[in-house]
């Protein structure tokens, strides 16, 4: 019996050693938090030694008067520094409420989200989020990003990839740390599921409100749209109890008082989230959520882009 145990042993512990190779080989072949740093961040953002000589190569190329235009990488490179400005000054900012629409309904007309030519886009979401010209369409989507990257295991992981200086410090235990991270993140975005279902269907309605301001703009100066406004505000914010049966009633009742087809914003009043997870490239996907509708053309022309670039084989 003894030996019988002893063979168990060394095959348990012999399949517990091929795991432990085969899991630190599966961490060795995923990018590293240098890598995703360089993906994501700007150049001036990646590292403090190259921020200098990044920058003198960007100016030796930018356009001059005579309208030379910039090259695919400076454009890139200005993306993501808007994206980066807008995650620390915005996103991650606890002193900023996750939503402030109400103050700003007068300039919900002007919103490229309402134009209808595609101008819209996730660089002039970003944009928009930095500018003081605030577009209250785009107030109205942010609470969700600004709820998810609060959340402390989600500002931990991005302060690791901001922390990460150079290739050579990423070795293979800090790698496995990130992954490690990586996972924690997921996890705790996945148990905040209620919230975030929640939040998706108080700021769908907080949208759908200032979408009919937007096609309506005398309702900017509406007392009855103006409280109406606040009490969803202040909902939100306070993270306040939700009945989103009533929450729908209330905003046809509003639809109605301002004499707008609720097709006319295409309101949908049997909206409930249900948001899907999916685990996919070491990405955390949040599928079926309204805001998809936001970013439609951005997400046909990257469906594009990954149908119509090249295989590469193993």
């Amino acid at each position: 019996m003894k030996k019988a145990l002893k063979v168990v042993a060394i095959v348990l512990g012999s399949l517990f050693v091929v795991c432990v190779i085969g899991f630190f080989v599966f961490i060795k072949s995923l990018p590293s938090t240098w890598q995703i740093k360089q993906a994501i961040r700007p150049h001036k953002a990646q590292n403090p030694e190259l921020a200098n000589k990044n920058e003198a190569n960007k100016a030796a190329t930018l356009p001059d008067k005579s309208g030379a235009s910039k090259t695919q990488e400076q454009k890139a490179d200005e993306g993501k520094e808007l994206a980066d400005k807008a995650l620390h000054e915005d996103f991650l900012n606890d002193k900023k409420p996750l939503v402030s629409v109400c103050n700003h309904l007068s300039a919900a007309s002007e919103s490229h989200f309402l134009r209808g030519d595609e101008s819209a886009s996730s660089l002039e979401f970003t944009r928009k989020l930095t500018d003081d010209n605030k577009d209250p369409l785009v107030e109205s989507a942010a609470p969700l990003f600004r709820y998810v990257l609060r959340l402390n295991s989600v500002k931990d992981l991005l302060e690791m990839i901001d922390k990460s200086q150079s290739q050579g410090s990423d070795d293979l235990m800090k790698k496995a740390e990130f992954y490690a991270q990586l996972g924690f993140a997921a996890q705790e975005i996945r148990s905040n599921k209620p919230s975030i279902d929640r939040l998706l269907m108080k700021s769908y309605n907080m949208y759908i409100l200032t979408k009919a301001v937007g096609k309506h703009p005398e309702l900017a100066n509406d007392p009855a749209t103006l409280g109406f406004c606040e009490q969803m505000e202040k909902n939100i914010n306070m993270n306040s109890d939700f009945n989103p049966d009533q929450q729908s009633q209330e905003l046809e009742k509003f639809l109605d008082y301002a004499k707008i087809d609720p097709k006319e914003v295409d309101y949908d009043p049997n909206y409930r989230s249900d948001v899907q997870f999916k685990f996919d490239n070491n990405t955390l996907q949040l599928n079926k959520i309204w805001l998809e509708k936001l970013f439609a053309a951005d997400m046909r022309k990257a469906e594009k882009e990954i149908k119509n670039s090249p295989s590469v084989g193993p």
